[in-house]
């Protein structure tokens, strides 16, 4: 299904009021385009718009009155609801992590656009975290020859995901996609092997992400929860990850330019706030140049 669509049917949901308070008329266009009420001087809605996400950085700049503004918009219920969830599996999994390989000694890498929210969490944890814009790898058939592409190869290493990098790193990587059939994430394991040299070895894990949520949790609503999240349109829509056919990974470097929409980067401050309450905002400049 097209971004388009998903995030079509989300406004319906989100406003079918005749009468749209001006909060509502800002996310449901931020969901659809860039296109916004100009005046003279950029407003705080036009600047964030403008990003291509939105960081712990941003966030520092905020002054309480913006804070409040982007508040009042952050109310949207789907908004809520996924991050209650993601930030519970986000948390369990961190937890469970740091006991298992050590805290600050591994690499979260979200495969596609399905565990990107999840990443958020790991990311504005202080948790060095990847993203890896690819998606469709399901279809693949196992005799499927992956075609090179150079410019994907150069996208890892900017992301430093290179064997040497790996290597050098003395962390665990942590490959992990959202998976049912099995097929993405074999598929996807494979492409890293064969084509870029990543292998599985002692320092490079691949995992099903529902899977050790399961495992993790103690929680089997939770678990239920985040299964459903998985699959639905939020994580597409939240995470701020552009697809990319796994077809097309020579179109890597456009790709990634792209601006995040609007409504993840509303997901993005309101993570933020949450988990400054908490006292677990965490900056990590190895997620500078996260997507």
């Amino acid at each position: 299904m097209k971004i388009g669509n998903i995030t079509s049917k989300f406004i319906n949901r989100i406003s079918p009021k005749p009468k749209v308070s001006l909060n509502e008329k800002i996310f449901s266009q931020g969901l659809n385009s860039d296109v916004f009420e100009r005046s003279e001087k950029k407003d705080l809605i036009e600047e964030i718009q403008e990003k291509r996400n939105f960081k712990i950085a941003d966030y520092k700049l905020l002054s309480n009155k913006e804070k409040a503004k982007l508040r009042k918009i952050g109310i949207v219920k789907d908004i809520q609801d996924h991050i209650s969830v993601a930030l519970s599996c986000g948390l369990s999994l961190k937890n469970y992590f740091d006991d298992v390989y050590g805290k600050d000694n591994y690499v979260f890498v979200s495969i596609g656009t399905s565990p990107s929210t999840i990443g958020r969490v790991m990311e504005f944890c202080g948790v060095e975290t990847k993203y890896l814009p690819i998606s469709g790898m399901g279809v693949v058939s196992d005799d499927f020859k992956f075609k090179y592409s150079k410019e994907y190869a150069e996208f890892l290493k900017n992301q430093k995901l290179t064997p040497e990098d790996i290597a050098n790193s003395g962390k665990t990587y942590l490959f992990t996609d959202h998976i049912a059939s099995g097929r993405t994430l074999r598929a996807f394991k494979r492409m890293m092997s064969e084509v870029y040299g990543i292998h599985p070895d002692v320092n490079v894990k691949y995992f099903s992400l529902i899977d050790k949520i399961r495992r993790v949790s103690k929680d089997e609503e939770l678990s239920d929860s985040m299964e459903l999240a998985l699959i639905s349109s939020h994580p597409q829509v939240f995470g701020g990850i552009p697809h990319l056919n796994f077809m097309e990974l020579n179109l890597v470097n456009d790709t990634v330019m792209q601006k995040a929409n609007f409504p993840s980067k509303i997901f993005n401050f309101e993570l933020i706030e949450k988990l400054k309450r908490r006292k677990l905002l965490k900056y990590n400049p190895a997620n500078e140049n996260a997507l």
